[in-house]
């Protein structure tokens, strides 16, 4: 699209221009970054709270799954034959379609601290510490982690087969984590987050991205004195908010809390912004285009009257008062060529008539023909009136009975003079009177030297002294 600017040669133009596009631009733009930034808070905090949620949400879930882990030790425990190792192995046969969903896999402890694998790898969690075996003794669950040469926390549950004689052993049971953290085919983890799990020390239990000292060194500070709350950290891949609820399972299995945290990418929260960063400068040159092109219609709608109105005065200033300006823009402008257009008619006629009035002077003061001065008189009074017949009777001052008359239309060679002309008295007298004018019609009292002319067929006359 080719937009000719030609018109913007003039200071007024470029100042509507330049005002037309700041009015338009400027409130575009600023809507835009006003809207940006309200757009982006309201994603951070939607972010947020997202988050916060997602992450009591998901510490709720884990915790339940440990109980129902819980229940189906307890349901297990109650059910095994511990009279020998066969006879538990015969019990183990009927849960372990179940029970190899959850866990890795079951062991006995005896009182000598050996094992009996009923079924997977199960490694044994350590020693246990005094108050812990009371716990256990009391026929509760304990929770216990054990990390092993690649630094990888293995989870156990224990508890007694019968607390009414601890001396059957203990069922441990390594948790499948996998399991516990919902991360299965029917994954419960939320999308596009991703999962940390800390001890109260701070030790990395299970997480799924790596992490940097930005992590520690942001959530330190927030972990240290609330059991919920949010943090930003550096990862290698990007920026993450993160939420994190601490997860109580103290009173139940006697293990400090766990420390949940998930964290979102910031490029993943704000990729409609992203977006909307890609197409802003697209829609921002669209507007600009647009406001430019508005602006050049709008303003060229203005000036181009102007510019007529400005070629018609230099016209007129160059005496051509024949020309008109023509405007059909319906408004104030179309008003304004009206008037410019009837003062140049006015100035016209004006002009004309101070000219013929010179001419007529330079006529008088030139020649020393009566007959001449007259000729030119009539043909140039045309230019003042459009008559249809006009004659000029000039009084002899000596004998004011012989007037002399000069009749014409208005063309060069049709003025004549008629000699047979009688004017009374009392009109001359009429004349001296009446300095201006006097106007008067066939069937009124006409003058005696009008006659003739009014059996030609005229109706009405003016009589100039």
């Amino acid at each position: 699209m080719s937009i000719e600017l030609a018109f913007l040669k003039s200071k007024v133009a470029r100042r509507i221009f330049i005002l037309f596009i700041f009015c338009a631009l400027v409130p575009i733009v600023a809507l835009a970054a006003i809207s940006f930034s309200q757009v982006t808070d309201q994603l951070y905090e939607q972010s947020w709270k997202r988050l916060r949620e997602s992450t009591k949400a998901m510490g709720m879930s884990i915790f339940e799954r440990l109980t129902f882990l819980e229940n189906e030790l307890k349901v297990f425990t109650s059910n095994l034959d511990t009279g020998s190792k066969a006879s538990m192995l015969r019990t183990t046969e009927g849960h372990i379609e179940r029970l190899k969903k959850r866990f890795r896999g079951l062991v006995v402890i005896d009182d000598a601290g050996k094992g009996i694998p009923l079924f997977g790898s199960a490694a044994h969690p350590g020693e246990v510490s005094g108050d812990e075996v009371q716990y256990l003794v009391s026929g509760k669950t304990l929770l216990a982690t054990q990390p092993d040469e690649d630094n990888h926390i293995h989870i156990y549950l224990m508890r007694v087969v019968d607390p009414q004689e601890p001396k059957k052993g203990v069922l441990c049971g390594e948790v499948n984590s996998m399991y516990l953290w919902g991360i299965t085919e029917q994954s419960t983890l939320p999308a596009m987050t991703e999962l940390c799990v800390l001890d109260r020390s701070g030790n990395v239990i299970y997480t799924t991205i790596p992490l940097t000292p930005s992590f520690s060194k942001s959530s330190e500070p927030r972990m240290k004195f609330s059991a919920s709350g949010r943090f930003e950290w550096k990862a290698e891949d990007g920026e993450y908010l993160a939420g994190f609820w601490d997860i109580f399972l103290k009173p139940q299995f006697l293990y400090p809390n766990w420390r949940l945290v998930l964290s979102e990418s910031k490029e993943r929260i704000f990729a409609p912004m992203a977006y909307f960063k890609k197409i802003f400068p697209l829609i921002v040159l669209l507007s600009l285009w647009v406001v430019l092109l508005l602006s050049v219609i709008q303003i060229r709608k203005t000036m181009d009257p102007l510019e007529k109105l400005k070629d018609g005065t230099r016209q007129i200033a160059m005496r051509e008062f024949d020309s008109r300006v023509k405007v059909k823009s319906g408004d104030e402008f179309e008003e304004l060529a009206a008037s410019f257009n009837d003062m140049a008619r006015q100035l016209g006629r004006q002009f004309n008539a101070l000219t013929t009035m010179a001419e007529i002077d330079r006529a008088v003061l030139s020649a020393l023909d009566t007959e001449k001065i007259v000729t030119t008189a009539i043909v140039r009074l045309r230019e003042f009136f459009k008559y249809d017949f006009v004659g000029v009777t000039l009084l002899n001052s000596r004998s004011e009975n012989s007037p002399r008359m000069y009749v014409g239309t208005g063309n060069q060679d049709d003025v004549r003079a008629v000699d047979d002309v009688e004017i009374m008295p009392d009109e001359v007298e009429a004349f001296k009177v009446e300095r201006e004018l006097i106007v008067t019609n066939v069937g009124e009292a006409l003058p005696y030297h009008l006659l003739p002319f009014a059996k030609g067929g005229l109706t009405t006359f003016v009589l100039l002294p």
